[in-house]
């Protein structure tokens, strides 16, 4: 650390984390958010005939560890016979231990995946879903949440790290790991 000149931060939460492993007092710092691509600012596509597809809450990304996806998992149990599915996009396939999860509550139908979606496909996904569903225990960013914000979805995210710094009021909240507040958003 002591041969540069700066360091760039994409969050303020990661530039505290960065901190209680260095010190960089001394070393200038600024955070600088991430942005999102055109393709997902004022994206009005959308799927016209609904009937064609079913009502889906959208999880995005990697679900292991500090991902908390078996969180998600957990609410889904009170919805088993509700008329809506996840769609869980990019990460790799469902593992074992994920399937036999999901197989052994009852909740294998409830449970889709989608692996290589290109970002058009994506916004496209964002806009037709009911919302975002965001369960990790600590994120460095958030790039799903500004995604789904550009293209004017409903974004339900646990008060992890910085997630709240990005998302700011726009974004519905509930503490990490109470499967009962996020049944209630």
């Amino acid at each position: 650390l002591r041969k540069i000149d700066g360091i760039i931060f994409i969050s303020s939460t990661s530039k505290k984390e960065f901190s209680n492993y260095y010190d960089i007092a001394d070393i200038p710092s600024k955070v600088i958010p991430l942005g999102v691509s055109d393709k997902f600012l004022n994206h009005q596509e959308s799927i016209n005939d609904t009937s064609k597809i079913e009502k889906y809450f959208l999880y995005v990304g990697m679900r292991d560890g500090y991902k908390n996806f078996r969180l998600l998992c957990d609410a889904m149990k009170d919805f088993r016979d509700e008329d809506f599915s996840i769609l869980c996009v990019g990460g790799n396939r469902f593992n074992s231990s994920e399937l036999s999860y999901l197989e052994s509550n009852n909740l294998i139908d409830k449970f889709k995946h989608l692996q290589h979606v290109t970002d058009d496909s994506l916004a496209i996904l964002y806009r037709n879903s009911l919302s975002l569903i965001i369960t990790s225990d600590i994120e460095g960013f958030g790039i799903p949440l500004i995604e789904a914000l550009a293209v004017g979805t409903i974004v339900i995210a646990s008060k992890a790290s910085s997630l709240i710094e990005i998302g700011g009021s726009a974004v519905l909240y509930f503490n990490i790991n109470s499967k009962d507040e996020l049944i209630l958003r």
